[in-house]
Formats: structure tokens, C-alpha cells, sequence
């Protein structure tokens, strides 16, 4: 096995973890709101 597939393998399982599926649910809903775009940018 190369780097490539242990990487690609890594990415996968990273995506799988409950803590990055809150993020990218957290994150879409502040990129679906202008304002909150705006809040965060200024945090």
C-alpha cells in the first residue's frame, strides 16, 4: 500500500467522525445566513 491510499484511507475515516459532520453542519448553516457569515468573519 502507497501513501496515497493510506492517505485517501485517512480522509475517508476523518469524514466518518461525528465531530467533522457537526462542523460541516455547523459551517453550512453559517454560509446559508449572510449575517452569521458577517459574525464570524468579525469574531
Amino acid at each position: 500500500m502507497n501513501v496515497y491510499d493510506k492517505a485517501y484511507e485517512l480522509k475517508r475515516a476523518i469524514e466518518e467522525l461525528p465531530e467533522y459532520k457537526a462542523f460541516k453542519d455547523a459551517f453550512k448553516k453559517i454560509e446559508s445566513n449572510e449575517q452569521n457569515k458577517k459574525n464570524v468573519r468579525r469574531f
